[in-house]
């Protein structure tokens, strides 16, 4: 299927763009406020049952897998060849729980050894009026009477990176060699449906800076610091889990205590973003005395370990306007595009943790370029504040199916500051406050949204460079891609998921705006508790246009509908979301599909079923 300009557009503000310039929601924080055994409990039974409960309830996405489904991390414990969590080593598989009817609570029945310390890391997402923060909680516990151990102190020194970051890219394989830092980078990772490459995450340059040796060039200490405070500081084991850690004061200082004798290697990860001053700081460090760029590890053997150094580099990204660093990303882009750099698109960019105020400034900007030719080179830059950030060759235009000559965009236009202000004075602030303020602001500019392809909204003069501002309601952004791309059926109802402001870029007037709908698609049917996962048959089937696709769910869980052709081909997605448990069914319309066989799929929970329908004239 080829990709118009819009639907490129449409990929990157979905995906890589989804949380958008701003987010006006009170995010709510998911921390561990108790679990069973406390922290330093002693005289653990062996066998026994092992929970945690958290400040708000599981999202649907959540199974009795545990939380590998929260945040892309999951639940780790220490040492893993040494318990049984649900009779099975954690060291081989995830842990498998138990959720309370209230989804606050995790259980797992465990099996220890006795005269044994443990310790379990759960991740954190914290959230105040002043912090969202990424921690860490460690349980530590044991089965003798006592809890022994060392302790293991030090301090964290972090190196504020330069502009050219990013200028190389880490393979994908240099970022597996430790687990915990690698299942974080998930957190601060754009992600582009569709897309078929792995998207560097914010985090790759850092580390990789971290274990290059020519980042030792320079003493730390003589370059400018980034603050490490509330990094989270891991002594990592054999397997790549922590054994322990602790936060970093605010005078760079680390403690740990109850620490087993064993080798570690002490690692720190720090994602900390202020809502206040708009600002993210993100880091990485590691114990590499010999600054060779290699990790090195502690020996903990009988008595306390103090002095230690960890050394690293760290990002801060403030909220900016597009315009703040446009002229850094242009002559990035000339070098990389040999000598020509057209600008044929902006976009905000942000991660799903973050948010802003509706004065259209973010952390990252997103520019697009073309080079010179018949088939000209696109590039994607991804760009904060201090700095370029993550170079993305997207391939020629041939190769995304993009229609050239490109078309410029003028070289004066009014910032993103400008367009906001021009959205919220037309309807933009009335939306919000419809939507109690739960929205994302996302905006657009350029090749990723020519308005006359789009029968929803026609001015004057559709060759006139735009500002798109795109409010989208946080509650409904399961529905956004149908929305964006595809065809709404007959006779489903519609859902409102966003509106979008048309702001002229070169002086700053509103052209207009539209609703943005999607249709529900997916009906529940009455009966009883489903007992299986099931996709019943179609009907009619055969059909002419029009096709039922009843199916059940017997856990709430991410529910995928898909039909294929038999060359494998998607040429539809019925659905795309989370589902309670139920007895639902989803109609396809294929008004626009020849005849023939077609495989309907639905992904559910780890599972699949499909089921062959046959469309005939």
């Amino acid at each position: 299927m080829k990709k118009t300009y819009y639907q490129l557009g449409i990929m990157l503000v979905v995906g890589l763009l989804l949380s958008g310039g701003s987010v006006q929601a009170q995010f709510a924080g998911f921390e561990v406020v108790a679990s069973n055994p406390a922290p330093g409990a002693t005289g653990v039974p062996r066998e026994t049952v092992i929970s945690f409960t958290f400040s708000t309830p599981f999202p649907d996405s959540v199974q009795a897998s545990g939380l590998d489904s929260l945040l892309g991390i999951g639940l780790g414990v220490h040492p893993c060849d040494q318990i049984l969590v649900g009779g099975v080593s954690p060291c081989t598989q995830p842990m498998q729980g138990v959720i309370s009817e209230d989804r606050r609570t995790i259980s797992f029945s465990v099996t220890h050894l006795s005269q044994t310390t443990y310790t379990w890391t759960v991740p954190e997402l914290i959230v105040s009026d002043t912090v969202v923060a990424f921690r860490t909680y460690f349980l530590k516990y044991a089965t003798a009477e006592t809890l022994g151990g060392m302790t293991v102190q030090g301090s964290v020194l972090l190196a504020a990176m330069g502009a050219g970051m990013g200028s190389e890219v880490p393979a994908k394989n240099q970022m597996q060699a430790d687990s915990w830092a690698a299942s974080i980078r998930t957190l601060v990772r754009p992600y582009v449906p569709g897309w078929d490459r792995v998207i560097p995450s914010l985090m790759d340059p850092i580390v990789q800076a971290v274990r290059s040796p020519d980042a030792h060039r320079r003493r730390a200490s003589e370059a400018q610091q980034v603050d490490p405070t509330g990094m989270i500081v891991a002594l990592l084991d054999r397997y790549g889990d922590p054994a322990g850690g602790a936060v970093v004061t605010t005078e760079g200082t680390f403690h740990i205590s109850n620490v087993a004798d064993g080798w570690y290697t002490p690692q720190a990860i720090l994602l900390h973003y202020d809502r206040v001053n708009g600002q993210l700081r993100i880091g990485f460090a590691m114990l590499d005395a010999d600054m060779d760029g290699v990790a090195d590890s502690i020996q903990v053997s009988g008595s306390d370990i103090s002095g230690l150094m960890l050394t690293g580099q760290g990002i801060v990204l403030e909220r900016i306007t597009a315009l703040n660093q446009l002229e850094t990303a242009s002559m990035m882009a000339a070098a990389m595009l040999e000598g020509s750099a057209s600008l044929i698109g902006i976009a905000t960019a942000s991660l799903p943790l973050l948010e802003g105020g509706p004065d259209g400034k973010a952390l990252l900007w997103v520019y697009l370029f073309a080079g010179s030719g018949e088939d000209p080179q696109i590039l994607l830059l991804i760009q904060g504040s201090s700095g370029p950030l993550l170079p993305l060759p997207l391939g020629a235009a041939s190769t995304l199916n993009l229609p050239v000559p490109f078309s410029a965009l003028p070289d004066v236009f009014v910032d993103s500051d400008i367009a906001v202000a021009a959205a919220e004075a037309g309807g933009g602030t009335d939306f919000r406050a419809m939507a109690n303020n739960e929205v994302v602001i996302a905006m657009l500019a350029g090749l990723f949204g020519p308005l006359s392809e789009m029968a929803e909204f026609v001015y004057s003069d559709p060759s006139v460079a735009v500002w798109v501002v795109a409010y989208l309601r946080l509650d409904r952004l399961n529905y956004l891609a149908d929305s964006l791309t595809g065809t709404i059926p007959a006779k489903q109802p519609e859902v409102e998921v966003g509106r979008v402001f048309y702001v002229d870029m070169r002086d700053g007037t509103l052209l207009g705006s539209r609703s943005m709908v999607r249709t529900t698609s997916v009906e529940p049917l009455p009966g009883e508790p489903p007992r299986q996962f099931a996709l019943e048959p179609n009907y009619p089937n055969p059909f002419r246009t029009e096709t039922a696709i009843p199916f059940t769910l017997m856990q709430s869980s991410p529910v995928r509908v898909e039909v294929f052709n038999l060359l494998g081909q998607r040429v539809a997605t019925l659905f795309d979301g989370l589902l309670p448990a139920g007895r639902y069914v989803i109609r396809w319309v294929a008004a626009d599909q020849p005849a023939g066989f077609y495989l309907v799929r639905v992904q559910a929970g780890g599972r699949q079923l499909s089921r062959v329908v046959m469309r005939q004239r």
